[in-house]
């Protein structure tokens, strides 16, 4: 005689065990009673957290809910086991993901220009590395109502002996931020990144007169720099700069300048100059005579602006290296400029 089996039944508790967002999770579903082996599991109803599914491998695996759930959230879903003669049964489930646990941290501080890590001086615009230090997504400079820069992004805020710099950028793993020129005259300062009322470590930095730090066009902090030829356009091989012709190079880390700045607010006209002194250019290795080394009206106070002439000797190549020194310290190796045979009349 055939022996009744007992009717197909899912006994995994309805409530399943917490999961967190960003942590693989895995549940087994299970059954009994019914024909043997289970042929499937499905989900038939219902919502599974973004990111995981129920595995339908074969056999002793057939249940599986496996995954790393992307966001947070309580999830209410059916799932149903298909036996070997078509019977299916069903449970509703819930399943609670919590947010992500937050950790914020700092691990390196650099020029936001060079990337070249060590001392900090007044004005400098830096880049900071971490985790957990914004939002997912970048956001750019903002002014306040003041016009001047945000000191706020999305939550995040960057603290300099617990005043709020101006931010350039925040982003979960960089922000960018200009030190505070209040720093000027003391010999550290400690620095902290706050995200959402969470606080990140706190880093010791010593205060330097001038970090120079060319930008490059591909923020690498080599290669091409931030340079525009003397009719405007931005130099690049493609559109390089006549010897004998002025360009205009940008880069941070000039220090405390004359008058002295203000924290996130516009240069006014004229702008402001660098205290350190005498600012120098080589292209090439070659002595360029710098006209102008200041600010930028209607900047933020910290990039420097350096306009100087092309040694006329210059030869035509796309990648002729370029060195600013201000008070002697060079900014970073590696930039470079593009020059072009010299205008004619030259």
């Amino acid at each position: 005689s055939m022996r009744k089996c007992s009717p197909l039944s899912v006994i995994t508790s309805s409530v399943l065990p917490a999961g967190s967002v960003g942590v693989s999770y895995s549940v087994a579903l299970a059954a009994t009673g019914g024909v043997t082996p289970y042929k499937s599991w499905s989900i038939v109803g219902g919502t599974l957290p973004n990111g995981m599914s129920l595995s339908g491998l074969s056999g002793v695996l057939a249940g599986i809910l496996n995954g790393i759930p992307t966001a947070s959230g309580v999830f209410t879903f059916t799932a149903q086991v298909t036996d070997s003669a078509n019977s299916t049964a069903s449970n509703q489930f819930s399943l609670t993901i919590a947010p992500a646990p937050l950790s914020i941290s700092i691990t390196a501080v650099t020029n936001a220009a060079s990337y070249v890590a060590g001392g900090v001086s007044p004005g400098e615009l830096i880049t900071i590395f971490g985790e957990g230090l914004g939002p997912v997504t970048l956001v750019g400079l903002q002014l306040d109502t003041q016009g001047r820069v945000a000191t706020t992004l999305s939550g995040t805020q960057v603290l300099f002996d617990g005043i709020a710099a101006p931010l350039i950028y925040a982003q979960e793993q960089q922000v960018s931020a200009v030190v505070p020129y209040g720093v000027f005259g003391n010999s550290a300062t400690k620095l902290q990144v706050s995200y959402q009322g969470r606080t990140s470590n706190t880093l010791s930095l010593p205060i330097v007169p001038t970090t120079l730090g060319i930008f490059s066009l591909d923020g690498s902090g080599a290669g091409a720099g931030a340079i525009v030829n003397q009719d405007g356009t931005v130099n690049s091989p493609n559109n390089p700069a006549p010897a004998g012709s002025i360009v205009f190079v940008y880069a941070t880390g000039e220090g405390q300048t004359n008058p002295a700045g203000i924290d996130g607010k516009p240069n006014a006209s004229p702008a402001p100059l660098p205290l350190a002194t005498p600012v120098t250019a080589t292209v090439g290795g070659a002595n360029a005579s710098v006209r102008y080394a200041g600010g930028v009206t209607g900047l933020v106070p910290g990039v420097l602006q350096v306009n100087f002439e092309i040694p006329s000797g210059t030869s035509a190549a796309s990648a002729v290296p370029v060195v600013l020194t201000i008070g002697g310290q060079a900014s970073q190796p590696g930039v470079t400029l593009a020059v072009g045979p010299a205008a004619s009349g030259h």
